[in-house]
């Protein structure tokens, strides 16, 4: 198991954030689904990007890679600004 803090692109996440990021790796552990609602700004893309890259760091997780699909190209490039934040190092 892994710290996902360590990667965590900002000072401090949202409570909500929080919650988020260790609920989907909990949730993709199990072998499910996890399907994230907000408005804009809230930090949707840090939170899926943080567990994402947490399950795939973790030598314990099976994943191997993170994917993102998205139709508007504001959004990929949102998902690009914020993986320039985190600490993937």
């Amino acid at each position: 198991m892994t710290d996902w803090r360590s990667i965590f692109g900002h000072a401090e996440p949202y409570d909500e954030q929080v919650d988020g990021i260790e609920t989907a790796i909990e949730t993709a552990r199990e072998g499910g689904y996890t399907v994230v609602e907000g408005a804009c700004g809230t930090g949707k893309t840090m939170l899926a990007l943080t567990a994402g890259i947490d399950l795939v760091r973790d030598p314990d997780s099976d994943y191997e890679r993170v994917l993102v699909l998205t139709s508007v190209k504001q959004q990929l490039r949102q998902f690009e600004a914020d993986l320039e934040n985190c600490e993937i190092g």
